[in-house]
């Protein structure tokens, strides 16, 4: 994912976009928390519109990332801030 933020053209912005993650149930896990799941995907979204309720939610962590954001910018080994959401197979489809 780090390399994806910095390869992206246009350049990617936490501010507009974030990353899907896709994950599928491995019922051979034997119901291990740890190996319950396996990632199916992952890729850059637009963040969803203010007006449905992941936008809500991605509304309020807003200042929360962008202060996070302005306190890491130039340290040593930092990437950028990704936010991300995951997707379950069994559970209600995403709505963006």
């Amino acid at each position: 994912m780090a390399s994806a933020i910095h390869v992206a053209n246009p350049a990617f912005d936490f501010r507009k976009q974030f990353v899907l993650f896709s994950l599928s149930y491995c019922p051979e896990s034997g119901g291990n928390p740890s190996m319950a799941f396996k990632l199916t995907s992952a890729r850059f979204v637009d963040n969803p519109p203010p007006d449905t309720p992941m936008g809500v939610t991605f509304s309020a962590f807003q200042p929360l990332a962008e202060e996070s954001d302005r306190e890491d910018r130039g340290k040593p080994g930092y990437q950028g801030l990704l936010l991300c959401a995951c997707q379950y197979p069994s559970r209600t489809p995403l709505q963006i």
